[in-house]
């Protein structure tokens, strides 16, 4: 099922690396950056610690939705980190909806269900089975963090 697709490219190593969301994706986009251009990266003093989303070095640089878009995609080594879709789940619901608390700021967030597990798993449920019969562009923070790695 076609679904979101975020890739990061560093081009002098041939690699393309496919981004989940809550699957390491921080870190490995702050790790593609480094390999895209380390001597940017070294001379902006970043860390891969501190090269966080928002303030990335190589937003809109490295960073693409279509694998078509990557010049000579098809030479380049493609790889993608996994992660167990129940420790994904409740590492994504703690630290969204419990720690973060994001639905203070963005009412929509953790499915408007706030800490209630419940209320969310039943409302992401019905989200994915819907997606599923029919998938919609407008895909959400909930469905980013949430939703299945691979369809």
């Amino acid at each position: 099922m076609k679904y979101k697709q975020l890739y990061r490219t560093s081009k002098p190593n041939n690699l393309v690396a496919c981004v989940i969301e809550k699957t390491f994706s921080t870190f490995l986009t702050a790790i593609m950056c480094f390999l895209h251009d380390q001597k940017s990266f070294r001379e902006s003093n970043r860390t891969l610690e501190s090269d966080i989303y928002g303030e990335r070095l190589c937003k809109d640089k490295n960073e693409f939705t279509e694998l078509k878009k990557i010049e000579k995609w098809q030479k380049m080594s493609i790889f993608a980190v996994v992660r167990n879709p129940v420790d994904r789940f409740v590492s994504g619901f703690t630290d969204k909806c419990l720690r973060e608390k994001v639905w203070r700021k963005y009412k929509s967030r953790c499915a408007s269900c706030r800490t209630n597990l419940t209320c969310f798993v039943d409302k992401m449920y019905d989200r994915m089975m819907k997606f599923a019969k029919n998938p919609y562009k407008g895909i959400d923070f909930d469905d980013s963090h949430f939703f299945p790695q691979s369809w």
